[in-house]
């Protein structure tokens, strides 16, 4: 039986904390208000209402500045446009910071993570500083065959840090907020404040339990193939770039010269002919006349050879041609 988180629930934030190394877990049904409890909980704490984010991070660009409208906070621009931040833009930052945040695998600019050894240098600085650093992990588990180290290793330069259970792990909605015990005591009482806290919750917290299980030890194999296919599509003419040009994570972007309509268009041909979904949605450049796709290998990719991809990249660079 599972009411109000005991039960399945309690073994999915302990088999969590038992991953990734820190003192206690908490599970919600959305990452948004999970992540924005972290920062207000931080700036509490310190006294100071503004956060150091990166400017294409998921709390900037895609959350409708909860962070400013619902919880009062405000941000500082940690990290340029179209790279990952540095310790050096850290250590730029001159205001009080509640709290600076980390997206580990940054998706707008292609999944493209930190190395290991800034990130521990950023959370010295951070320390040093008595800011407290918080991750947005969402895609922990993809960027961890990439470093080369283990998940509790990964997790360990931050604070607190919060991780999705649906993306590749395959869950029904929601993800986990982690830290110390004192801080996700504090985290549960906004959880409540917040309706995140489900009378009935283990469907989601056993189809988490199931992919940490199943989908996480299958994860090396997407990189690897991601890694793979990466760099032969990069040499696939028409393309003109992938980015990055080697992937940290089982996703990447497919640079192309071409309008959104003739990419959406030559996607439905290739899909006709050959029965293969290359994507979604084609997503706008900066660059004028440029559009991207996103690649995010699944199991299926796994299915196939490397060969029926490449082919049915190339038919779709030649459809946008015609």
């Amino acid at each position: 039986m599972d009411r109000h988180g005991v039960g399945v629930t309690e073994k999915l934030e302990a088999r969590l904390c038992e991953l990734l190394g820190h003192e206690a877990a908490v599970f919600m049904p959305s990452g948004k208000a999970a992540q924005n409890i972290a920062l207000k909980i931080w700036s509490q704490r310190r006294q100071c209402n503004r956060i150091a984010i990166h400017p294409r991070s998921h709390i900037e660009e895609w959350e409708a500045k909860a962070y400013s409208e619902l919880f009062g906070l405000h941000s500082t621009k940690l990290g340029a446009y179209d790279r990952q931040a540095t310790l050096g833009d850290l250590k730029g930052i001159q205001e009080p910071l509640g709290a600076a945040v980390i997206e580990l695998a940054l998706r707008p600019l292609g999944c493209v993570t930190i190395p290991l050894d800034e990130l521990r240098d950023m959370a010295d600085y951070a320390r040093s500083k008595n800011i407290p650093l918080h991750a947005d992990a969402a895609r922990i588990w993809e960027a961890q065959p990439g470093y080369g180290c283990s998940l509790a290793e990964l997790a360990a330069p931050f604070d607190t840090l919060y991780v999705s259970l649906y993306k590749v792990l395959r869950g029904f909605a929601g993800g986990a907020l982690l830290g110390p015990a004192d801080f996700i005591a504090e985290a549960r009482i906004w959880q409540h404040r917040l309706g995140q806290k489900l009378y009935r919750q283990f469907p989601y917290a056993l189809a988490a339990l199931q992919g940490l299980e199943l989908m996480l030890p299958r994860v090396p194999a997407l990189f690897e193939r991601a890694c793979l296919l990466a760099e032969r599509i990069a040499e696939v003419e028409g393309v003109v770039r992938v980015n990055p040009q080697k992937p940290c994570t089982p996703s990447f972007q497919v640079i192309f010269e071409a309008s959104a309509e003739e990419m959406l268009k030559a996607r439905d041909l290739v899909a006709e002919a050959r029965g293969i979904w290359l994507f979604d949605l084609p997503l706008s450049s900066p660059y004028q006349g440029l559009t991207l796709f996103e690649v995010h290998i699944g199991t299926s990719a796994l299915g196939m050879t490397p060969d029926v991809i490449i082919d049915a990249i190339r038919q779709f660079s030649l459809e946008l041609k015609r």
